[in-house]
Formats: C-alpha cells, structure tokens, sequence
C-alpha cells in the first residue's frame, strides 16, 4: 500500500509538470492553432468536456464517500501507510493522530482531483484530434461519391492530414510522458494489489482492509481504462486515416 501512495504521488508530479510544460511554453496552444477546427468541433468538445467533468466528479464523490468510510471505521493500523512517516516512525499522541488523519484525507482528495482530471484533461485534448480526423474521413468518403469516383482536389485532403498528423507528433512530444506515466503506474498498482490480495490473505484478514483493497483496485483499473482508452482511440483514427 505504501508503494501505490507513493505511485500516486508521484504521478501527480509528472501529469503537473507535462500540462504546466506543454501551457507555459506556449506550444499546446501553437499547436491547437494549427488546426482548422470548425464551429461544430469546438462544439462536440464542449459537450464532450462537460460529460468527462460530470463523470469525473461523479466517480470522485463515489471515491471519497468510500474513502471517508475507511477514515472513519478502520483502525490506525490500517491507514498507517496513509499517515507515513508519522505513526509508522514518528510516534503521535491520540489527539495528534487524529488531526492527522483529517490532513490526509484533505490530501487524499486532492490526489484523486489531480489524478483525475488531468485524465479528463489529456482526453479533450486528444478528442479534438479525434474530431478532426472523423470530419477528414468523413469529407473523404463524400467526395468519393457511390460508385467509388473521387470528385474533389486530392492535394487538399493530403495537406490536411499532413497537418493532422505532423499535429499530433508534436502534441505527443509532450503528452507522451503523462500518458505513459499514467498506464505504468495503473497497470503496476493494479498488478500489486491483486497479488496483495492472492498471495497474502493475512493483507484482507477484516472487512475494512477487503474494502480498501478492492477500492484501490477498482480505482486503478479506472485510471488505467482513462490512459489506454485515450491511445487507443487517437491511433484508431491515424490508422484509419493512413488505410
């Protein structure tokens, strides 16, 4: 459990750093520039915004209720990975461990928050590619007319998908670091946890460590679905396209 706390943490420095990076230096909006986005893509973007931020904060308010029944019914000895160093090396009184425990939960949701939508962020950045290349396959096939005759001037649709494409390299250059941080560290957690609880019985030996386990569990498997799906569905479309 202390290696996945630790995971987490240090997956919120990578996800921080690549979209402070890719912002700051100005080079994710030169890129989105680029693009000839249209009226109706910034319109299925906006819509596709608001459904992650829904289901985003919707997952987050199922998270923290289960993660503040934790804090309330387990032990100390349960959450002490939560509260490490103290209590695991640094001695606390009663009343200290307590407003501990209040300051790791505060920080436990802002590591879901981070997590999470920095997710949600890399997906809407990716869905506006994948907008792009379904309006160019889309116009393709409509100046490929019924019976398979090309109507229209090939050297636009190429400069287009050349842009596309020489987009999406440079949006990669920086947004790979984040999306590879994320399927690594949700596919080794994952992997953790199931041995944790196959090998080691004695790890969900009460109610409350089988809830936490299946929690951390659940939870990761979720993060690594956001980090393969969004791979997944920008190569589909390139490859498409290329096909």
């Amino acid at each position: 459990m202390k290696i996945i706390v630790f995971t987490w943490h240090g997956l919120i420095s990578v996800f921080q750093t690549t979209l402070y990076y890719a912002s700051h230096s100005g080079r994710l909006v030169k890129v989105l520039k680029t693009l000839p986005v249209t009226r109706e893509c910034v319109r299925r973007t906006r819509r596709y915004a608001l459904f992650l931020t829904a289901l985003t904060w919707s997952l987050l308010i199922g998270y923290m209720t289960v993660g503040f029944y934790f804090f309330v019914n387990s032990k100390i000895d349960e959450r002490d990975y939560i509260l490490s160093p103290f209590v695991t090396y640094i001695p606390l009184s009663e009343n200290e461990i307590r407003v501990g425990s209040v300051i790791a939960f505060v920080v436990y949701i802002l590591v879901f928050l981070n997590v999470f939508f920095s997710h949600a962020m890399n997906k809407v950045i990716l869905y506006v590619f994948y907008s792009q290349f379904k309006d160019l396959k889309k116009k393709f096939r409509r100046a490929l007319g019924e019976r398979g005759r090309f109507n229209g001037d090939l050297s636009l649709f190429r400069q287009r998908h050349q842009t596309l494409s020489r987009a999406v390299s440079k949006i990669d250059d920086f947004m790979k670091h984040s999306n590879v941080a994320g399927f690594v560290c949700h596919m080794a957690n994952t992997i953790l946890m199931l041995y944790s609880m196959m090998f080691f019985p004695e790890a969900t030996h009460s109610f409350t460590t089988v809830v936490v386990h299946l929690f951390w569990l659940v939870v990761n498997v979720n993060g690594l679905a956001l980090s393969a799906s969004a791979g997944v569905i920008i190569n589909h479309m390139v490859g498409t396209q290329c096909m």
